[in-house]
């Protein structure tokens, strides 16, 4: 861990209580004894999807956790949606502030009661079976810090287009140039993120420079299975990816010359400005979504039969509410997102 960012995330900390109130909802004893997994999710403005990603994790196949909501300053109906789930193991947290993702992961760690922490975002959902298959792999493997998986990729209207799968191999070149892992997949030691936390300043690319600020001290390793759905389509923004290469570069500056040496260091930096090129040149034509989906592999019939069908369920699963609240939390047959509405069999077939 370093002094900076140890630093600045302590900064953070004290100015959120030195001027705001964190507010948990709802006000009730934590349960006893802790759990084995926390799952935290950051939210913002997230009310068109946070109840099936709240699903997805009451569809789970293992039921020792715990789930933080950490709202981060939500101007819509995103609270509401949080603070209607009537269940022990799950804590809203709320201060109205606007900190961004790195401060809220922080905070997530810091809260976390579970041994093992796993994130996702807010417009996502998990794979019924990924609490199982992670917790089970780092109780197998205790020398392994942090475990991802591969991921499904749904487009704009639900429906699965493919998969991505994570690397294997965690060389230091394949660290600097793939990444360790899809960072909504990870799960990983509690004590592991406390000790290693996010720096803020490069937020957009925090989990690359996590990963290469931690590499030579860390256990990584992935599931090459997909464990997770991802929402990709329609969310690209030109401004926001062209500001993650300038950072994934600044990083490439700090980490790269000792883990590469200085030649690959310039080789990842310009790789970066031609990405950045590349993409703005792709969104002046109406390319972005083409890009997008070179990225994936296509799926097989038989995993796209099962993962619909595992999709199906965690959509359809229904959330315990809190009866003053109720009708603040879309209900898994109905919503004003088309991601929020189960697969019927017609459409499953249709997919098929």
């Amino acid at each position: 861990m370093t002094r900076d960012v140890m630093a600045k995330d302590k900064m953070a900390v004290s100015t959120l209580t030195s001027t705001s109130t964190s507010t948990c909802y709802p006000n009730r004893p934590l349960p006893q004894p802790s759990p084995l997994v926390t799952v935290g999710i950051p939210f913002y403005n997230a009310q068109q999807t946070l109840a099936d990603a709240i699903r997805s994790v009451f569809a789970q196949t293992l039921t020792d956790w715990e789930l933080i909501l950490v709202n981060d300053g939500s101007a819509d109906g995103s609270l509401d949606i949080a603070a209607s789930i009537a269940d022990s193991r799950v804590r809203v947290v709320s201060d109205g502030r606007n900190l961004g993702l790195s401060a809220r992961l922080n905070q997530i760690a810091r809260l976390a009661r579970g041994r093992y922490l796993a994130r996702m975002d807010a417009d996502d959902l998990m794979h019924r079976d990924r609490l199982e298959a992670q917790s089970g792999f780092l109780s197998r493997r205790p020398e392994v810090d942090v475990v991802g998986s591969g991921m499904f990729i749904l487009d704009e209207s639900g429906r699965l287009v493919g998969k991505r799968l994570p690397p294997m191999d965690f060389s230091a070149r394949t660290v600097l140039t793939k990444g360790a892992f899809a960072h909504a997949t990870i799960m990983g030691k509690v004590d592991w993120f406390r000790g290693n936390p996010y720096d803020s300043a490069f937020d957009g690319c925090e989990d690359r420079e996590l990963w290469l600020r931690s590499f030579a001290r860390s256990r990584f390793a992935n599931i090459p299975e997909c464990f997770y759905y991802c929402a990709e389509y329609n969310s690209f923004s030109l401004k926001n990816y062209t500001t993650r290469c300038r950072r994934h570069a600044r990083a490439y500056r700090k980490h790269a010359p000792a883990l590469a040496g200085w030649g690959m260091t310039a080789a990842l930096v310009c790789r970066q400005e031609l990405k950045s090129a590349i993409y703005t040149l792709a969104v002046t034509a109406g390319l972005e979504n083409r890009l997008l989906s070179r990225r994936s592999q296509p799926l097989t019939s038989d995993e796209l039969a099962g993962a619909l069908q595992a999709l199906q369920l965690v959509r359809s699963t229904a959330l315990p509410l809190l009866s003053e609240r109720n009708a603040s939390v879309p209900s898994p047959s109905s919503g004003p997102a088309a991601k929020e509405q189960p697969l019927s069999v017609h459409t499953i077939d249709e997919q098929l």
